[in-house]
C-alpha cells in the first residue's frame, strides 16, 4: 500500500495526497523513516504530537500555540515539543519526503508565537527540518544524526532542572559562557600529563614559574639551573628546594579546545586518559552535538577556548566535527548505522539517570582525606589531587 501511495501517476493517489491528511502522510512516508522511535518516551512528547495533529486537522486549533507560550518557563515541555516537532515535521523533511502542507501550520505557529525567545524559536525551526547543509552523509545517516540531536536536545532541556549526568550538557546548550572555564569530556589532554601518565615522574616550577620535569620517581635528587631563567631548580635527597614548588599535574585546556577539523577527522584511534577509542569518540560526539545545537540557537563562541582559531561559520564547523566523530565511531562498531544509532541513544538514556551526589561527595571526601599511595615520604601541603 505504501508503494502505491508513492505513485503520483495514479489519480486516486493524487486525490488522497492532495487532502494533506496527517495520518495518511505519516503512513505513506513511513517506509523511508526508521520504525524505532527513540523520542516517544520523552516527557510531554505525546501531548505535543497530539497538538500537532490537531492543528493539522483544524487550522484554528490553539493547543500547539498554548504549549509554545508555556515552554519558556517549562524546559521539560520544550523538550517534548522539540522531540515531537523533530519526529513529525523534521524527519520527513530530512528524509526527502517533503514537508506536508499541514506542517506549514506548525512552522507558522512557531514564527507567530510572541512568547518564544529567539534561541528557542531557532531551535524549534531547526528541528522542523530547516537544517541547511549542516548534516552530512547519506539520507539514513542524516536521519540518524537529526533524531539523535533532537533526543540530545530534548533530554538536556528536561535535565536542566534536575541532578542527572546530562545536566552540564543542558548548561552548555542554554548558556555557553557558563562552561568556558569547565573541562569538557573528550577534549585534548595536557601533553605533559599524558607523558607523566606513561613515563611516571612529576612536574615542578622554578621560582619564576617555569615548568620542568623530574623523571623516575618524580622527586629531585640534584640541583640544576632553569633553562629559561637560570634559577636553581630541583633539590637533594628527594627534598624540593624551598624556592621551587610542585607544578599542576594536569593543565588541560578548559572549554571547547579541539583546534581543527583535520585533527579530529584523522585520529581514528583516539586515546584520551583511560578511555577506549570508541568511548572517547562517542563522548567527543556528545560534545560536538551539544556545541552544534548551541551554535544554531545562540552565540557559542564563549564556550570555545582562545587556543582555537574560530572558523567563520561555527554551526558548519561543529557539524563537520560531529560527522567525523560519527563516521569514525561507525567504523569502530563495524560500519552499521543501526548499531551506531542504538549506541548513541543508549548513551543519552544512561546519562539521563540521576546523579548520586551524596555517594560522589562521600567518595571525594574519603579520597581528599587520605594519603595517595607512594606519597608517604612527601609532605604535600596541598594534599593529593583528587
Amino acid at each position: 500500500l505504501r508503494d502505491l501511495l508513492s505513485r503520483s501517476d495514479l489519480p486516486w493517489v493524487a486525490h488522497l495526497r492532495s487532502l494533506q491528511l496527517p495520518a495518511l502522510e505519516s503512513f505513506a512516508g513511513a517506509s523511508a523513516i526508521p520504525q524505532w522511535n527513540p523520542l516517544a518516551e520523552i516527557p510531554h512528547y505525546k501531548a505535543a504530537v497530539q497538538s500537532i495533529f490537531d492543528l493539522g486537522t483544524n487550522p484554528a486549533d490553539q493547543a500547539l500555540a498554548t504549549l509554545l507560550s508555556q515552554c519558556e518557563s517549562n524546559p521539560g515541555l520544550l523538550g517534548g515539543l522539540v522531540a515531537a516537532v523533530a519526529q513529525e515535521v523534521g524527519v520527513p523533511a530530512v528524509a526527502g519526503i517533503g514537508v506536508p502542507q499541514w506542517a506549514e501550520g506548525v512552522q507558522s505557529a512557531i514564527v507567530d508565537c510572541g512568547d518564544l525567545p529567539d534561541p528557542i524559536r531557532k531551535m524549534l525551526q531547526f528541528f522542523c527540518g530547516e537544517i541547511g547543509g549542516l548534516l552530512q552523509g547519506s539520507t539514513g545517516r542524516r536521519i540518524l544524526v537529526f533524531r539523535w540531536l533532537a533526543h540530545l536536545s530534548a533530554l538536556s532541556l528536561t535535565a536542566a532542572s534536575q541532578a542527572v549526568w546530562l545536566t552540564p550538557v543542558a548548561v552548555a546548550i542554554l548558556d555557553p559562557a557558563a562552561v568556558q572555564d569547565s573541562f569538557l569530556p573528550a577534549m585534548p589532554m595536557d601533553a605533559r600529563a599524558a607523558m607523566s601518565h606513561i613515563l611516571g615522574g612529576g612536574w615542578y616550577k622554578c621560582p619564576n614559574g617555569h615548568s620542568y620535569y623530574v623523571d623516575a620517581c618524580g622527586r629531585p635528587t640534584e640541583v640544576l639551573q632553569c633553562p629559561e631563567c637560570g634559577a636553581d631548580i630541583g633539590g637533594l635527597d628527594h627534598e624540593l628546594l624551598e624556592s621551587n614548588k610542585k607544578g599542576t599535574e594536569d593543565e588541560s585546556p578548559s572549554g571547547y579546545s579541539v583546534s581543527a577539523y583535520n585533527e579530529n577527522h584523522l585520529d581514528r584511534f583516539l586515546h584520551l586518559r583511560e578511555l577506549s577509542p570508541l568511548a572517547a569518540r562517542m563522548l567527543r560526539a556528545l560534545v560536538h552535538g551539544t556545541m552544534l545545537v548551541s551554535a544554531i540557537t545562540r552565540d557559542a563562541k564563549p564556550a570555545v577556548n582562545e587556543i582555537v582559531d574560530l572558523p567563520p561559520n561555527l554551526p558548519e564547523f561543529f557539524g563537520q566535527q560531529l560527522a567525523a566523530d560519527l563516521g569514525l565511531a561507525a567504523e569502530l562498531l563495524g560500519g552499521a548505522d543501526e548499531t551506531l544509532a542504538v549506541c548513541l541513544h543508549d548513551m543519552l538514556e544512561a546519562l539521563s539517570t540521576p546523579v548520586d551526589v551524596r555517594g560522589l561527595n562521600q567518595a571525594l571526601e574519603k579520597l581528599s582525606s587520605s594519603q595517595a599511595p607512594g606519597d608517604e615520604e612527601e609532605d604535600d601541603e596541598e594534599g593529593p589531587a583528587a
